[in-house]
């Protein structure tokens, strides 16, 4: 995968001296750097996601969107935040009335509603839509 630095023409290694954006040239997506590390295009809205796994390691990765609709959600299953930045919000709505409902996990060692690192946050049994906002790096909240 070769990366150039905002059309520098120089395959990329991340440095200070990094620009703000990059394109990755085998997809043609510009990737973003807010300052706390880089994040694909947000999109819009992600439809038809099936939730899989029963831990941060094997849960569905989200793509950055503002609202995903989680259609298939198992029994325990969960999906994977992105990296907390500042500023994000996301919507995941959980269409499905999953026993234990949805579990929803941070990225690395993100937290969600001040909980431990890593450690997933389970939605009410669905359908039900859970609001995520980033007030500050590394750290989600409910609403």
């Amino acid at each position: 995968m070769g990366f150039d630095f905002a059309g520098s023409g120089v395959p990329g290694v991340a440095n200070a001296a990094a620009p703000a954006s990059y394109l990755d040239k085998s997809s043609g997506v510009v990737w973003t750097n807010p300052g706390s590390g880089w994040q694909p295009p947000l999109q819009p809205s992600v439809d038809n996601i099936a939730a899989a796994g029963n831990s941060q390691a094997t849960a569905t990765v989200l793509p950055v969107a503002l609202a995903v609709n989680v259609t298939t959600t198992p029994s325990g299953a969960g999906v994977l935040l992105p990296k907390a930045v500042a500023g994000m919000e996301i919507s995941v709505n959980n269409v499905q009335n999953t026993a234990g409902g949805l579990k929803i996990y941070p990225n690395g060692t993100d937290i969600i509603n001040g909980g431990g690192a890593g450690a997933a946050f389970t939605t009410a049994i669905g359908p039900i839509m859970t609001i995520l906002v980033c007030f500050s790096n590394g750290a989600w909240w409910t609403k």
